[in-house]
C-alpha cells in the first residue's frame, strides 16, 4: 500500500475506526491541547491528559467538550508526569506518548531510564514522513534528529525501527535507499561502503521486510530518469519509501531544505521504544503537531 499524501493516510487511519490511546504529558498548554483535541475529533487518538487538571478541564469546556468524557490525571510536576506516562504504558492503558509543556530532555530522561524498561531497540531514533510536491507518494526518512553519526550496526537498527513502523502503517515491504554522495562505493567515503554492507545484510535476511539498495545519490533516490541515464538497474531508485541518512547533519539539512525550499510538509516520531513518542517543537504549528500525532498513531501495531 502506498499513500500519495497526508489526506490518504488520514483517511486510512480513520477507516480503522480505532482511536489510539495516548498519554499527553504536561498537557496544559494551548497549542498542545488544540492539536490533541483536533486529533481526537478526527478519530485518531483517545487522549489521557496528565497535567494541571483545572487548566485542562477549563480548556476542554471552553472548546465545547465535556471534561468528564476524558481521563485527566492531576500531576503538575514534569518528572512525575512523565513517570505516570510510563506506568500507563506498562499497564496497557496507552499506546503512545506525546510531549506537552515540558522540555524534551525532561521527558526522554524518564522514558529512557533503564529501570523503566521502555527501550525495545538498541537505538532510539527519529523518523520523519514527508509529503513532497514533486514526489508521487509519502516518503519516510531516518534519522534526522537523534543519532549523530550512526555506526553500521546502529544503521541496521534504525532501518529495523523504521521498517517496523512503516509495516504497521500499511507499507508492507518498504523500498529503502541508503543515501550517499554517489552510487559508486568509495573507500574514502566510509558511508558508501556501509551502504553496500546494509544491502548485503538485507539480501542475507539479516534485515527483513524491506528492499534495500545503496549507495544511492539524492538524484537517483528521487529521479527515475537519472537512474535510466546512468544505466542503473534498481527496484529502489526513483521510488523509495524510506531514505536512510548517513548522519545527523545530512538528515537535518535535507529535511529542512525540503520544508523550506521544496514546500514539503512533514511529521516525525521517535521509534525504538515500547510505544511511539511525539516530541513536537514548541514552535511547531498546530497542523504540524496533528501530523505528528497521525504518524505516531499510524505506526502503532
Amino acid at each position: 500500500m502506498i499513500f500519495k499524501n497526508y489526506v490518504e493516510l488520514t483517511d486510512h487511519i480513520i477507516s480503522k475506526a480505532k482511536k489510539t490511546p495516548f498519554a499527553i504529558v504536561c498537557a496544559d498548554e494551548s497549542h498542545t491541547m488544540e492539536a490533541v483535541i483536533e486529533s481526537y475529533q478526527k478519530q485518531l487518538i483517545l487522549p489521557v491528559f496528565i497535567g494541571d487538571k483545572k487548566n485542562i478541564t477549563e480548556y476542554l469546556t471552553a472548546n465545547g467538550l465535556n471534561a468528564s468524557d476524558f481521563e485527566i490525571i492531576d500531576e503538575t510536576d514534569p518528572t512525575r508526569a512523565a513517570q505516570t506516562a510510563v506506568s500507563l504504558v506498562h499497564d496497557g492503558s496507552v499506546r503512545g506518548i506525546m510531549k506537552g509543556k515540558l522540555d524534551t530532555s525532561q521527558l526522554m530522561k524518564v522514558l529512557l531510564k533503564s529501570e523503566n524498561k521502555l527501550r525495545t531497540s538498541s537505538v532510539v531514533c527519529a523518523m520523519s514522513l514527508m509529503e513532497i510536491p514533486y514526489y508521487h507518494k509519502l516518503v519516510a526518512a531516518s534519522d534526522p534528529a537523534l543519532c549523530i553519526h550512526p555506526s553500521l550496526d546502529q544503521k541496521a537498527a534504525i532501518i529495523n525501527n523504521a521498517v517496523t513502523a512503516l509495516n504497521n502503517i500499511g507499507i508492507e515491504c518498504p523500498k529503502t535507499a541508503i543515501l550517499s554522495a554517489s552510487e559508486s562505493p568509495n573507500p574514502k567515503i566510509p558511508e558508501s561502503l556501509e551502504a553496500v554492507q546494509l544491502k548485503e545484510m538485507n539480501q542475507q535476511g539479516l534485515i527483513k521486510n524491506c528492499i534495500i539498495d545503496g549507495p544511492l545519490s539524492y538524484d537517483l533516490c528521487f529521479d527515475p530518469e537519472s537512474a535510466k541515464i546512468k544505466g542503473l538497474t534498481s527496484d529502489v531508485a526513483g521510488d523509495p519509501d524510506l531514505i536512510i541518512y548517513p548522519d545527523l547533519v545530512t538528515g537535518n539539512a535535507v529535511s529542512k531544505a525540503l520544508v523550506l525550499n521544496a514546500r514539503a510538509i512533514g511529521s516525525s516520531v521517535i521509534l525504538g521504544t515500547a510505544v511511539p513518542v511525539v516530541l513536537p517543537s514548541r514552535a511547531a504549528s498546530v497542523e504540524e503537531k496533528v501530523r505528528n500525532i497521525l504518524l505516531a498513531s499510524a505506526s502503532v501495531n
